[in-house]
């Protein structure tokens, strides 16, 4: 599983696993959602939950979508 944050800014988004505690931070626009959707092509999570903030993750919410990136949200 990974967990995402969206705000206006920024996302960061943390794998749920015990071996893998690190946080990463991308830009909230479409250079750090590609960034985020190529490393989450990679780690191929089965669930990927977001904590919507004020619409601010719908544009995010599209691009994984778009790329599968998660089989269920």
């Amino acid at each position: 599983m990974v967990g995402i944050d969206v705000a206006s800014g920024t996302s960061t988004w943390q794998r749920s696993a015990p071996s893998c505690r690190r946080r990463w931070w991308v830009g909230n626009d479409a250079d750090g959602h590609s960034v985020l959707v190529n490393g989450l092509a990679r780690l191929k999570p089965e669930l990927v939950r977001m904590e919507a903030t004020g619409g601010y993750e719908a544009a995010l919410a599209c691009a994984l979508q778009a790329a599968d990136c998660g089989s269920r949200w």
